[in-house]
């Protein structure tokens, strides 16, 4: 298995929602977390998608646009 992390600003977080429902991207492992809740003080939040290469892969297409 792979995984990417994601870093989003926070006010981006809706856009975060759109990548989410792509088809391969919903079918991978994804875990959200705050940077406040890691003690990280920045305002973003913290995407990390694992699966197959494939799905990690559109994952990272999609993020480019939005990714802090």
């Amino acid at each position: 298995m792979v995984y990417a992390i994601f870093e989003v600003k926070k006010e981006d977080k809706s856009k975060i929602e759109k990548v989410l429902k792509d088809d391969l991207v919903s079918r991978q492992s994804i875990t959200t977390r705050e940077a406040s809740a890691l003690d990280i003080d920045k305002d973003v939040i913290y995407v990390k998608i694992e699966g197959s290469e494939e799905g990690v892969n559109r994952a990272e297409e999609l993020f480019k646009e939005i990714s802090a």
